[in-house]
């Protein structure tokens, strides 16, 4: 499919009229992105009945076995292993936590002692979301391993 042709199928929409597995199917098994990628993203988990990591994407190869039904699901190792472990960082987020003014307060140093790579315990509106953000909170946890 060349660009020209996958951006006409955007602007018609085409997708509005398929089902998510039809969706999920046509997107995976196209060269190039021929609708909005939430839309795309949204089919897939829809289709495959569990929750997709955008990092899963980078393995199409992997996706398209699990959709033919040639390959099981794979467990959160399996999927986090797919992150190289210098570029890790795990979030966990808790729906209740106390509340503190100490901005080292979701840093969880037992963790961090347990050889747990780059597990920072956080609170919804503390996500971190920009990449300079992520940067300074892995030199923060380097110098708490010290």
């Amino acid at each position: 499919m060349t660009k020209k042709q996958a951006l006409k199928l955007y602007e018609a929409k085409f997708w509005e009229k398929l089902t998510y597995r039809e969706r999920a199917e046509f997107q995976l098994f196209t060269n190039r992105l021929c609708m909005p990628f939430h839309i795309f993203h949204k089919a897939l988990e829809e289709t495959l009945g569990r929750g997709v990591y955008t990092h899963e994407f980078a393995y199409s190869g992997h996706l398209k076995q699990e959709f033919l039904g040639k390959r099981q699901p794979p467990t959160l190792d399996e999927i986090l292993n797919l992150i190289p472990k210098d570029k890790r960082i795990i979030i966990k987020i808790e729906k209740e936590a106390k509340v503190t003014d100490d901005p080292y307060a979701c840093i969880c140093p037992d963790d961090l002692k347990s050889g747990v790579d780059g597990y920072i315990h956080i609170t919804p509106r503390d996500c971190l979301t920009e990449q300079a953000d992520i940067d300074s909170e892995r030199k923060r946890r380097k110098a708490l391993q010290r």
